[in-house]
């Protein structure tokens, strides 16, 4: 009897101190993250809207990769829900080439061509496209290809390129524009719902996360809709108390979970460092990778965070050159819009011309 009432006290201080010792990490964590923890930190607050002039969905799928819609005129919306309002953060136009990039002139398969790879920062998301200007500069004789797609990553990039150059391009250098964030980032396309979504409203349920454009008269009653969706749906995964809990209860536990996942992602799952290497030996000297700040990065003192750090030493192991667009390109927190995490108009004519001045390295 002595030895069962022993163990259960032993076994008693230790969920004593269990408890004691995610209380003072709870703690910690809410006194460090207290403007990042919140009853809403689930609930995205952006509403992207896209809409192609020949109709249905601005997007295609191509396997396991995507594209706009080729040869049309793409319009660009967002609107961000803050302090429970719906407030316009841009608004734009832009033209897609034959293959369904961002970019108005056609490419001439018969040409040799120097192509841009990168994401939302190269293809200009959330002002109308830098590109443009970059395309008139002299590359000897070389047609600019913008290969820069909303989203994606090293592992899509090298996945683009492959498709391109089964269409018939004629890729002789590669510039890589890259964030630190493109690091973690997987392959990905338009689920058929969301593509479903994109090309006929009445498909929107609200989960989609990219919409259509719908008639000016019609805008706000959709988008609040689409609202309403979300806090619905928030209120119903909030009210499962597994959920409850730990979001509310244990956020330092849930975002140590999600930190290790996004680790295991990115050193141990992740296609990068192939990705780089085969185009590095591709190319050689006729490639450059160039790295641009964020808007957080720049906050913290304009100095790439960890996943910078370890794609700069990933390209660098592998033979790659990199252009460092910290110290290089000037960019400033007020070269980005306030809540939507791209570069504004001035801050893409910085990056623009910081560009064109790294390829000058492939000439």
């Amino acid at each position: 009897m002595r030895f069962l009432a022993a163990k259960a006290k032993s076994l008693l201080l230790i969920v004593i101190s269990i408890a004691v010792a995610l209380g003072v990490v709870e703690w910690t964590y809410r006194s460090i993250y207290s403007g990042q923890v919140n009853a809403n930190s689930g609930k995205s607050n952006r509403y992207m809207l896209f809409g192609a002039s020949n109709g249905g969905s601005a997007f295609q799928n191509l396997d396991t990769i995507f594209t706009y819609k080729p040869n049309a005129i793409i319009h660009a919306k967002a609107f961000y829900d803050i302090n429970n309002t719906l407030l316009k953060e841009y608004d734009y136009q832009f033209k897609t080439n034959n293959l369904g990039l961002v970019q108005a002139q056609d490419i001439d398969l018969n040409k040799e061509s120097l192509l841009l790879l990168g994401d939302s920062f190269t293809e200009g998301q959330g002002a109308s496209p830098w590109f443009e200007r970059l395309v008139h500069t002299k590359q000897n004789g070389l047609q600019l290809i913008n290969g820069g797609l909303l989203g994606t990553g090293f592992e899509q990039w090298g996945l683009l390129h492959d498709h391109l150059i089964k269409t018939g391009v004629k890729v002789k250098k590669v510039a890589v524009i890259f964030i630190s964030d493109d690091y973690r980032r997987t392959v990905w396309n338009f689920p058929t719902k969301v593509i479903s979504c994109l090309s006929k409203i009445e498909n929107c349920i609200g989960d989609e996360g990219y919409f259509p454009i719908p008639p000016d008269q019609e805008l706000m009653s959709f988008l609040q809709k689409m609202k309403d969706f979300r806090t619905k749906e928030y209120a119903l995964k909030d009210a499962r108390q597994s959920e409850k809990w730990i979001r509310r209860y244990l956020s330092s536990a849930h975002h140590a979970w999600e930190f290790t996942k996004a680790y295991f992602q990115t050193h141990f799952r992740s296609k990068n460092p192939e990705v780089i290497e085969q185009l590095t030996k591709k190319y050689g000297d006729e490639m450059i990778f160039i790295h641009l700040p964020n808007k957080d990065e720049i906050l913290a003192g304009n100095h790439p965070d960890d996943l910078g750090l370890l794609a700069r030493e990933r390209i660098k192991q592998r033979g790659g050159k990199v252009f460092d667009g910290f110290s290089q390109c000037g960019l400033n927190a007020v070269d980005f819009y306030q809540s939507d995490p791209h570069p504004n108009e001035g801050g893409y004519a910085k990056i623009e011309q910081c560009v064109s001045r790294a390829l000058v390295a492939l000439q």
